[in-house]
């Protein structure tokens, strides 16, 4: 098990701001961000890993993703999830052998799209 917190702040320029007259320049702006990560594994052959963030300055979550995956000695299957705003996952069951990985498989993806296009 694993888990990991890290902490960011970003000084930018304010370019939503009027810019300073005397040094021609916009003035600064700082961001905060909060970042998580994991992996468990539940037991033998099952892995669990996320990641996710928190943005102080929109106040929510920022994307989140989980992937599971299981190892069937012969085969593996994966199965990861984005949630919003880019809601999407895949399905992926294939053999481990590299010879095989391209035939012996099967693979599933959605993707839906919650942009707003202006």
């Amino acid at each position: 098990m694993n888990f990991t917190v890290s902490y960011g702040v970003i000084m930018s320029e304010d370019r939503s701001a009027q810019i300073n007259v005397k040094s021609m320049r916009y003035p600064y702006k700082f961001t905060q961000n909060m970042n998580f990560s994991g992996n468990i594994g539940i037991s033998d052959g099952w892995k669990i890993n996320f990641t996710s963030g928190y943005s102080f300055e929109n106040k929510k979550l920022t994307t989140t993703t989980m992937n599971i995956s299981r190892d069937l000695h012969c085969f593996e299957m994966t199965c990861g999830i984005v949630l919003s705003p880019y809601t999407s996952f895949n399905f992926s069951f294939r053999a481990t052998s590299q010879m095989l990985a391209d035939a012996l498989k099967v693979d599933k993806r959605n993707s839906g799209s919650n942009i707003d296009w202006y």
